[in-house]
């Protein structure tokens, strides 16, 4: 039975010619169940992938997901470039003998973190990765897409200070609430429950917008589970948000906490390996 390489990529002109390729040289070629993750000694990813109108290079973003789960896989970038990495495959100037190629190609785990001297004595010292060094970037680097997407442009438009904002309203609602249900008529009570409310709402929308926006690229990331489990709660808060319509009802902070713990413990690793590490 032939060797399986998968791969990933949506480039409809290249596919045919690279099945041809592989298969010429004695290899199944397969496509990658992305939902899935499946065990696989060999994974290609043709750069760039298009999302949208945007060129991405992603094999930065299945790197350390790889490294923890799927160490033994070697992970292989294959694009119209030259490159000295070990693992990049020129499309212009494909191995005549591919199996011989594929044995120089290393494994994912032949690529640990190593640490950076930092200028200063004082200073903790950074982390990089050597999977990227000579590595070609044809496009958009998805894990630096990622990174936007959790902490924004700045520090207080963090994805997690916007949940952590939308937790301490909802908080106030309650509170509110519970001086509403001694006292209706008390106008103070109505008055601030009723800003809380806005307040929450237009964190929400922007939160949303924002999850809009990012969420094209979510279905090329390692750690699907994890995303799938943050749109069922986005979807779960978007509910709750829709069936507020007179103060005194009750927001449920459930799908905000289990947002933030999925994240903390399913992504931020594979988003920023070098603070995990």
């Amino acid at each position: 039975m032939p060797s399986r390489i998968h791969y990933i990529a949506n480039n409809d002109s290249i596919l045919p010619i690279a099945a041809q390729y592989f298969e010429s040289q004695g290899y199944d070629w397969a496509k990658y169940p992305i939902k899935e993750t499946p065990e696989t000694d060999y994974l290609l990813i043709i750069e760039p992938l298009r999302i949208g109108a945007e060129l991405y290079a992603i094999s930065t973003t299945w790197k350390p997901w790889l490294m923890e789960f799927r160490p033994h896989t070697r992970l292989i970038v294959a694009a119209y470039a030259r490159s000295q990495h070990p693992n990049c495959l020129n499309l212009l100037d494909l191995p005549s003998d591919l199996p011989a190629w594929l044995e120089k190609t290393l494994p994912v785990s032949a690529f640990p973190l190593v640490e950076a001297k930092p200028e200063n004595s004082g200073e903790k010292p950074d982390f990089v990765d050597p999977w990227a060094f000579d590595l070609t970037k044809p496009g958009n680097d998805l894990n630096l897409q990622m990174r936007k997407f959790v902490i924004g442009h700045e520090e207080s438009k963090s994805l997690f200070a916007q949940i952590a904002a939308m937790r301490k309203l909802i908080a106030d609602m309650r509170y509110y609430q519970s001086q509403l249900e001694n006292d209706k008529s008390d106008e103070e009570a109505q008055g601030r429950w009723q800003e809380a409310w806005e307040g929450l709402l237009k964190l929400w929308v922007y939160f949303y917008h924002r999850w809009g926006y990012y969420s094209k690229v979510f279905d090329y990331v390692p750690y699907q589970e994890a995303i799938a489990k943050i749109r069922s709660n986005v979807e779960q808060f978007k509910k709750d948000i829709e069936k507020v319509t007179v103060s005194g009802q009750h927001i449920e902070i459930t799908p905000l906490d289990t947002m933030i713990k999925t994240m903390k413990k399913d992504m931020m690793p594979y988003i920023f390996p070098e603070t995990y590490w």
